[in-house]
């Protein structure tokens, strides 16, 4: 019994502070044309309540973007003509910022190449999270279609000599903000200031 109490809490531990994505791989697959017919019958709600979009472009490649319920993340993969998965990755829900694993395929299907973004920005957007809670900073956007002009706005961003950053864009009323820059390894507060919405 002691063995499966340790088991439990290594597992547990083992998981422990790690950001709670959701599931993409490097395993292949083919666009399902059959998603088309569903957005048109019933619309961009799936049965889970994640919302999805596609788009074809001119080129004739599949864009799928799929915000599940209540996430701060988005999925988004990219498909060659031939209906093959060309790229896959995370984002989040209403900002283009790289998470996890990127995901590059041949037109073949083969595996081309992966990158850990992760592994760039050592302080992941969960302890990004965490740092935000921590100064009471609100408004982050989860979910789909979040288009509050209060929304907090959060980016990734290189500075001098390729330096990682971490930028918060905390809105407040009269269209004041509040702002800080986090090392995007370590997680040092690197810059704090206010100023102007940046956008509305």
């Amino acid at each position: 019994m002691k063995k499966i109490y340790l088991l439990i809490f290594l597992i547990l531990f083992a998981n422990c502070g790690k950001p709670n994505y959701p599931k993409i791989d490097a395993s292949f697959e083919r666009f399902d044309t059959s998603l088309l017919k569903y957005i048109d019958n019933h619309g961009n709600f799936l049965r889970d309540g994640s919302y999805v979009e596609v788009r074809v472009t001119s080129e004739g490649k599949y864009i799928y973007h799929r915000i599940p319920k209540n996430s701060y993340y988005k999925i988004v993969k990219e498909y060659y003509p031939n209906g093959n998965i060309k790229r896959k990755y995370i984002t989040l829900c209403v900002e283009s910022n790289y998470l996890y694993n990127e995901y590059y395929f041949k037109e073949n299907g083969e595996i081309e190449k992966i990158i850990n973004h992760d592994l760039e920005y050592s302080f992941t957007f969960d302890k990004v999270l965490a740092f935000c809670r921590k100064k009471g900073i609100k408004n982050i956007p989860k979910g789909v279609k979040y288009s509050s002009v209060w929304r907090t706005e959060i980016h990734q961003m290189i500075g001098e000599e390729g330096k990682l950053l971490w930028f918060i864009e905390w809105k407040k009323h009269n269209h004041k903000s509040e702002l800080f820059l986090l090392d995007g390894k370590t997680g040092e507060l690197l810059g704090h200031g206010y100023g102007a919405w940046s956008f509305e």
